[in-house]
């Protein structure tokens, strides 16, 4: 069938059916076509609070503040159970193994790995800190209880789990920042090019950032008015 005869049907779709079309035109990447299917979808009026537009660019940051958490977390445990694998395999081979000279640099070499872990720990615990922090510094500035719009979502009680666990473990700001240098290839000595130290997120760069997501938020769906 002509593609073009079912563009003359769009006015005619369902709600649902032409949520269908949207997705798919969207996953075959056709703006074209989901050009189409939304100029062709009718309009329905509808009134609102004054405060709705606010309220769900706030929760919508609060839910996006909560999948950064989960994948911060996500990164913690793993790297916990990698250090965790690492120790285990050393006190095995401390008990068990007599060591000779190609044996002895074998385990400095994985000694040497089992640190660097430790550390990939302690950054990840950093960076899950920093957003509790950035967010609680956010909700202060509005100010609103910081853990309003996030203890009633999915997922919220992994995060108190993991933040009583990454602040005993968790860098400092100088700490951070030195591990990440640690892990930056410098420069060579003779080299001329410009070196910058690698950058570490802090609270107040984030909190900022929540603010300019929600104003972004609202100039998107309601224009210039004010909040």
């Amino acid at each position: 069938m002509n593609p073009n005869v079912l563009t003359k049907l769009y006015d005619q779709l369902t709600a649902r059916e032409r949520l269908t079309l949207l997705i798919a035109a969207s996953v075959r990447d056709d703006p074209v076509d989901r050009q189409r299917l939304l100029d062709s979808a009718p309009s329905t009026p509808y009134r609102i609070r004054h405060h709705h537009v606010l309220a769900q660019a706030l929760f919508e940051a609060a839910t996006a503040h909560l999948l950064t958490l989960l994948e911060v977390a996500a990164n913690f445990w793993h790297w916990w159970g990698l250090w965790g694998w690492s120790e285990l395999r050393s006190q095995r081979r401390t008990a068990t193994d007599q060591l000779g000279a190609k044996d002895t640099a074998k385990a400095e070499d994985e000694e040497s790995k089992a640190v660097r872990i430790l550390c990939m720990v302690r950054y990840q615990a950093y960076l899950f800190v920093t957003h509790r922090e950035a967010w609680r510094q956010f909700c202060k500035e509005w100010p609103i209880e910081p853990e309003a719009l996030l203890q009633i979502q999915l997922g919220w009680d992994m995060v108190v789990r993991t933040e009583a666990q990454a602040r005993q473990l968790a860098y400092s700001l100088e700490d951070a920042a030195m591990f990440l240098l640690s892990e930056t290839q410098l420069p060579e000595e003779d080299t001329d090019e410009e070196f910058e130290l690698p950058h570490v997120l802090t609270v107040a760069e984030l909190a900022q950032v929540w603010h300019s997501v929600i104003d972004l938020q609202l100039k998107t769906d309601q224009g210039d008015d004010k909040c």
